[in-house]
Formats: structure tokens, C-alpha cells, sequence
């Protein structure tokens, strides 16, 4: 796996330290290239803003033709959002943009090395019963959910001489 909590050094009570403020600098800092989108999505004459969590910026959101995307903090292992954040930031980041959108959304997609918390699907069903929808009537707005911790327990890559792998 290839989460920051793995490094070595990485300090998993503390939501500071050399890792995590190189990862935020190179990825979320306002002067880096991923921090926003840099060309036009097609049909749209600019790209959608990206919100990002102001002490966790690597929690963002957006929203695209009334699609939502969520990419939280979720790593397998102990870490400070996982382990010692309380109230959990991914959730009430959620909650506070769920809350302002309104109910036009059409559908959500979370972007996560792993699954969510379970209160991150409770705050989506909330906004749901603010919509007059239910997911348990079948009638919830749609959750797609992409994570990148899902692999075999064991699996082999096969070398290719020009790439490494």
C-alpha cells in the first residue's frame, strides 16, 4: 500500500509534522498544479472550483453536472483523522457541504483509499430525509464509492525491463 501513514516518521497523533506538510505542499498548496483544475472539463468553458478542508486540505469537493465528489482522508491504519480527530473531519465536512447544496444533486461519488466511516453514509442519509428521499425506501440519491486499498492479499507483478513493473 502507499499510505502516509506508512512512512517512516509519519507521527500518527498529530495532524502536523514533515510528511504531512510535504504531501499538503505538493499537492494541495494553492501553488500546486493539483491544488485546482488547470483545463476546461467538455462541457464547460472552465473547470469545477475544488473546496478544500482548511486544517485537512487533502479533504476536498466539488461539484460537476449536479454530481458531488467527496475525496476524504481514510487511510488504512492508525492515523490522526482515523484515530484521534473528534468530531471526524471527513464526516463533518460532508454534513457542511451537503447542507448547502441544496437538493439538486442527482448522485455522489467518494473518493477514498478506503472505505468510509459509517456516520459518512448516515450523513448522506440524512441529507436524503432533508430531500424527501430514503435510501431504505430505494429512492436515495445514488453513492458511487472508489477506494484504493481494495486488492488481493497477495498478488505478483511481473517485471517489464523499461518501466520497473
Amino acid at each position: 500500500d502507499n499510505d502516509w501513514n506508512e512512512c517512516i516518521g509519519y507521527l500518527p497523533n498529530a495532524n502536523n509534522g514533515d510528511l504531512r506538510d510535504l504531501w499538503r505542499n505538493d499537492f494541495a498548496n494553492a501553488n500546486s498544479p493539483f491544488h485546482q483544475f488547470d483545463n476546461p472539463f467538455p462541457d464547460s468553458s472552465t473547470g469545477p472550483i475544488i473546496e478544500r478542508h482548511v486544517t485537512n486540505p487533502e479533504i476536498f469537493y466539488f461539484v460537476h453536472n449536479k454530481v458531488a465528489f467527496f475525496g476524504i482522508n481514510r487511510v488504512v491504519g492508525q492515523s490522526y483523522v482515523n484515530s484521534v480527530a473528534d468530531p471526524d473531519p471527513n464526516t463533518e465536512w460532508i454534513k457542511g457541504k451537503l447542507a448547502l447544496q441544496g437538493c439538486d444533486l442527482q448522485s455522489i461519488i467518494i473518493l477514498s483509499h478506503r472505505s468510509p466511516k459509517s456516520e459518512v453514509y448516515d450523513a448522506i442519509d440524512t441529507y436524503d430525509d432533508n430531500c424527501g428521499r430514503s435510501s431504505t425506501a430505494g429512492d436515495g440519491i445514488p453513492i458511487l464509492t472508489i477506494t484504493g486499498n481494495t486488492h488481493p492479499a497477495s498478488y505478483c507483478m511481473t517485471r517489464v525491463a523499461n518501466n520497473m513493473f
